[in-house]
This record gives structure tokens, sequence and C-alpha cells, in this order.
């Protein structure tokens, strides 16, 4: 099997892995188990980033933005986002976290980083560095690869969608 192939197999597994409910609920240290992942992405997102215009946020996520509205309002309406017109563009709309949409954030933040910290405790500061360096490269890669559309370029290996695991004998 072509080494991209192990890769993407890898990666699929790790994907599944950390968007279901049971680990998303370990790595939110269990109090957040109502937010899905995208609603944890958009949180974590403006903790890190601060305000953005509703159009950046759309673009951040890779979709329109009655897309990211609706998502908005679903965190607005639990009192965790407030939308506010940019005061020098009043066509613009910003998205803030409340006070209490940034506690849910820090808490998350927090709590995914002792439980990335207690699944990592026996890597060396080399290994967790090696792998940060990696992913940082993969996801950069993978982004300019569906930025140039997606498809697989001339020469290259095509990756499946899905590899079942090779029967052991």
């Amino acid at each position: 099997m072509p080494e991209s192939q192990q890769v993407h197999g890898r990666a699929m597994e790790l994907a599944r892995m950390l968007t279901r409910p049971a680990t998303r609920s370990w790595l939110q240290g269990g109090r957040h188990r109502e937010f899905s992942v995208a609603d944890m992405w958009l949180l974590l997102h403006l903790l890190e980033t601060g305000p953005l215009a509703m159009s950046d946020l759309a673009h951040w996520q890779q979709v329109n933005r009655s897309t990211m509205s609706v998502q908005v309002f679903h965190l607005e309406s639990r009192g965790l986002l407030v939308r506010t017109p940019d005061p020098g563009d009043h066509r613009v709309v910003v998205v803030h976290l409340t006070a209490e949409g940034r506690a849910a954030a820090r808490e998350m933040a927090d709590s995914m980083g002792r439980s990335f910290g207690a699944a990592m405790s026996r890597w060396t500061p080399a290994e967790i560095t090696a792998l940060e360096d990696l992913l940082s490269r993969l996801i950069g890669d993978l982004d300019a690869a569906r930025a140039r559309g997606g498809a697989p370029g001339e020469g290259s290996t095509p990756c499946l969608l899905y590899t079942s695991p090779s029967p052991r004998d």
C-alpha cells in the first residue's frame, strides 16, 4: 500500500476518533457535551482571534454566510455569542464571544490541553515538536491541493477514501 494511503487511513481514524461523542466529551472535560464539533471550532477560534466579521468566519469555515448565520444564531440563542454592527461599516456584522461564551471556550481549551497532555505524557519534547511540524505541513499541503482543485495532480498516487484494515495472518 502506498505510504500516502497509510497516512490517509490513519488521518481518517484520527478524525473519526476526535469526532466521537465520548472522545469529544473527554477532551472537553465532560462538561460541554452539547457542543457539536462545529460549535467547538467556532468558540475556540473566536477565543483565539477575538471578534470577527460574519463573512470572515464563513470564509474560515469554508461555508457560505447563510450557513454561518445559522450556526452563529444557534450559539447566540444560548447566550454564548453576540452579533453587533461594525462601527466603521454598519453593513458588516461582527461576532463576539459573550462572557459566558469566553468562559466555555477557555474551559474547553484548558481541558483539551490537559487531555492531550495526558495522552502524550510519555512522548519526548522532540516527538511532540515533530508531530506538530508534520501535522502543520500536512494541513498546509492538503489546503494547497484543495485550492488547486482538489484532484490529484499528474503523477500523484490517489488515496482511497477509506482503506479497510488488511487481514492479519
